[in-house]
């Protein structure tokens, strides 16, 4: 019997874990950009669930649009495949060209082109819709 007990209580382990996962996604506001990492750790610790929450989990009807949405939330426009791009067109901005920050500094004098060519890609001025 003590066997058994030591069974059931790694089970209640990993059930909570599961139950703190369920719970904490059902909150108000979360983003892709906030839930693909959280589901990447899960498949870290359970790579059986790679199947189901992958980024390319048969559940994804477009994984190119979803990992190219994550990559616009967390500003990171130079990793986007051609098809992540290609899935993404329909989130620009209208009227916007590869770059609105390339633009406008073509009105900012040298010292503010140099303090902006230093600013991480996921602070510059974005030209996707929010």
């Amino acid at each position: 019997m003590p066997s058994r007990r030591r069974q059931l209580e790694v089970l209640i382990s990993h059930f909570k874990k599961f139950e703190s996962i369920t719970k904490n996604l059902q909150q108000k506001g979360l983003t892709p950009a906030v839930v693909r990492p959280v589901f990447e750790a899960v498949i870290e610790d359970y790579p059986e669930m790679d199947e189901y929450l992958g980024d390319t989990a048969t559940i994804v009807c477009s994984p190119d649009f979803e990992n190219g949405l994550v990559k616009i939330m967390n500003g990171q426009y130079g990793s986007m495949t051609t098809d992540e791009k290609a899935a993404t067109e329909m989130l620009k901005i209208e009227g916007s060209e590869s770059s609105v920050t390339d633009r406008s500094e073509e009105k900012l004098g040298y010292f503010d082109t140099c303090k902006r060519r230093k600013i991480s890609n996921a602070e510059k001025e974005s030209i996707y819709i929010d």
